[in-house]
């Protein structure tokens, strides 16, 4: 019988073999989703959250489309897989009071649905990314500059347009992890907009995108590696 002790050890070996699985020719995708899946399917309650967590990012990291997956049962199977454990992920990270893996859920959720083109279930989840990093952006549908000369009515709504839009562009953030899913959800959206020929949500994203990295998000983490806290 395993002991308890050598439990730990158990995951992380598997995690390592499925990394070095994907790195040889000769290994199928069966083999790595399989040794993923009964990973997942072993964990326990008892096992500490962050190698729930490992093990869950793993799966949904082979799992997720690298880019737009040519139509097929086994893409679509795929896709579907990756966010039901990005779900469990997101599920997991509430129930443990962890905000910021549940914040790393929802873009991981927002990306898997743009790269696979699912363009009908992408604005609710670009809502909830954007909602819990406090992005709140004007809906008008409007040109957002309308010369007044032209429109003299339409004055007060133009100043109130745009006293919205310099609200949302003054949102940063001191940490790097919350600036680079900021930074992720900014990129997707304007992707998104841009595809469904919104305009002007795109252009405000856009710009919002430009002031953070103008502001330095990126000197947060000048490695690209950033720290999940659990806390």
């Amino acid at each position: 019988m395993q002991h308890p002790s050598l439990r730990l050890y158990r995951v992380n070996v598997t995690l390592l073999s499925a990394q070095l699985s994907t790195s040889k020719p000769t290994t199928t995708q069966k083999f790595t989703r399989n040794l993923l899946r009964r990973l997942t399917a072993s964990l326990l309650p008892t096992d500490p959250p962050h190698v729930v967590y490992s093990a869950l990012l793993a799966t949904i990291a082979h799992l997720s489309p690298s880019a737009a997956p040519t139509p097929s049962p086994q893409s679509t199977y795929e896709t579907h897989a990756a966010l039901s454990a990005v779900e469990d992920l997101q599920a997991r990270a509430i129930y443990n009071n962890h905000p910021s893996v549940a914040l790393l859920a929802r873009v991981l959720r927002l990306r898997i649905l743009v790269v696979a083109g699912m363009w009908e279930s992408v604005p609710a989840s670009l809502r909830e990314a954007e909602d819990a990093l406090g992005l709140v952006y004007p809906t008008s549908t409007g040109p957002e500059v309308i010369p007044a000369a032209q429109n003299p009515a339409d004055t007060s709504r133009q100043s109130s347009v745009s006293e919205g839009t310099q609200k949302c562009l003054s949102v940063s953030f001191s940490g790097g992890f919350e600036a680079f899913m900021a930074i992720h959800t900014l990129l997707l959206g304007v992707v998104f907009h841009t595809q469904v020929g919104s305009t002007a949500q795109a252009s405000v994203r856009l710009r919002h995108l430009h002031v953070l990295l103008d502001g330095g998000a990126l000197q947060k983490a000048p490695h690209g590696i950033v720290n999940v806290s659990l806390l």
